[in-house]
């Protein structure tokens, strides 16, 4: 424990994610640990957080430790490896804060266990949300560790939603949900496009929609500030829509259901970061739709 008499926290990975929850944390008046591969976000927090040199080092310094990080490899290396999370001396619980599929967190499980207890707690509600500190935490394991975090989890999220006492079920969620978002957005560019090109303002369009039953997330929020604006900087990458898609396909496969609505919505992800690359933002989905159209849908600042 800290002075102020409670937990030390550990903080892996600073991404687009990862750096506000952090300021959420510190808001809270916890202390915080942080590490990650790139100088950069450890220096936008300077001295407010304790930079540890390597991701065992956060496991001696922090009680409880919070991953966020790209990749399952990332992960395998930042936590399971001999030098790894698992090591820490000090870390007595691990809050797993990525969508990486059940299948990992099983793994990881396995190389913290049984000292180390650990909340499969993936978030949802981009980046907006973190930096409000507004997150949806879908969380899954024993009562016992939800109970033991639960002002960790308080301090970055608006909700949390228990699924189940296994580690892993909240994976499940998480990758149901986030297939949904890439077909709702997915199929609002296609959609809105052919209404654009038969001379329908998009402006119009979006009014109809979100007064109606067409409205989703991709409609409220990502095609008027994200693609009606020409910017597409949601802050999702392509890699992560990858990833997310693919991820969803396995627990499909594994569970022997034909789902092909959600494959030809990865084929078109797939497309996108084959014509656009990896690194782009997933709202570029509709330039490959554009280019097969001939038209773009016209430009349109947010009002």
């Amino acid at each position: 424990m800290s002075d102020t008499g409670k937990p030390i926290i550990g903080f892996i990975g600073l991404g687009a994610m990862g750096l506000p929850m952090t300021r959420c944390l510190l808001r809270a008046g916890f202390r915080v640990v942080g590490w990650d591969i790139r100088d950069q976000p450890l220096r936008q927090l300077g001295n407010q957080i304790t930079i540890a040199t390597s991701a065992r080092e956060v496991g001696d310094r922090a009680d409880i430790v919070l991953g966020c990080l790209p990749t399952l490899d990332a992960y395998r290396g930042a936590i399971g490896a001999e030098a790894g999370l698992c090591q820490g001396a000090r870390l007595r619980a691990y809050i797993h804060l990525g969508t990486t599929g059940a299948a990992l967190v099983a793994e990881l499980v396995a190389s913290l266990s049984p000292r180390v207890a650990v909340l499969d707690a993936p978030i949802t509600g981009g980046v907006a949300k973190a930096v409000d500190g507004t997150l949806t935490t879908i969380a899954s394991g024993s009562p016992q560790t939800l109970a033991s975090v639960r002002a960790v989890l308080d301090a970055y999220s608006a909700r949390i939603v228990p699924v189940g006492e296994t580690p892993g079920s909240a994976q499940v969620m998480k990758l149901v949900n986030n297939i949904m978002s890439l077909t709702s957005l997915a199929v609002a560019s296609e959609a809105m496009l052919v209404g654009a090109k038969a001379g329908l303002d998009p402006r119009v369009m979006l009014e109809v929609l979100n007064n109606g039953s067409g409205q989703s997330n991709a409609t409220l929020t990502k095609i008027p500030l994200h693609v009606l604006t020409r910017s597409f900087d949601f802050g999702g990458s392509l890699a992560i829509a990858l990833k997310d898609s693919s991820q969803f396909l396995k627990e499909a496969e594994d569970a022997g259901i034909s789902v092909e609505i959600c494959r030809a919505v990865a084929a078109a992800y797939h497309r996108t970061a084959a014509q656009e690359g990896i690194d782009n933002d997933m709202t570029a989905v509709i330039r490959p739709m554009e280019r097969a159209a001939g038209f773009e849908l016209p430009q349109s600042p947010h009002r």
